[in-house]
C-alpha cells in the first residue's frame, strides 16, 4: 500500500518584466543594515511598489508563497508578518466556527 502526499499548489509568480523593481537593484528590497539605513530603504522601496502595475498581483504572490523577507506588493518584512498572522488567526477562527457548528448541528 503506498501513501500519496498531497502538497499545496504554489501558484505561478507573475511576469516580472513589466514590474518596477525588475528595472531596480534587487537589493534596495531586501535591504541590510541598522536602524534609520533600514527604514529609508524599506520606504524607497515601498515608494516604487505603490507606482507598480503588479503590485497587487506581486502581494498576492507574496502571501500566497509566504514571503516574510524583503519587501513585497509594498509591504515591510514586518507588515507581511502581521498579514500572515491576521491570516492563521483569521483561518483558526473560521476553522473553530465551523467546528462549532457541527457540533451543535449533532
Amino acid at each position: 500500500m503506498t501513501t500519496t502526499t498531497r502538497r499545496p499548489t504554489i501558484p505561478a509568480a507573475p511576469d516580472w518584466t513589466s514590474a518596477l523593481c525588475a528595472q531596480t537593484d534587487p537589493d534596495l528590497f531586501f535591504p541590510e543594515g541598522h536602524g534609520q539605513q533600514i527604514v529609508q530603504a524599506v520606504n524607497q522601496a515601498k515608494k516604487l511598489c505603490a507606482d507598480c502595475p503588479l503590485r497587487s498581483g506581486c502581494l498576492e504572490w507574496a502571501v500566497t508563497t509566504g514571503q516574510t523577507i524583503g519587501v513585497w506588493g509594498g509591504l515591510s518584512e514586518q507588515e507581511l508578518r502581521n498579514l500572515h498572522r491576521r491570516q492563521i488567526l483569521a483561518s483558526r477562527n473560521t476553522t473553530n466556527a465551523h467546528e462549532a457548528t457541527a457540533v451543535n448541528a449533532a
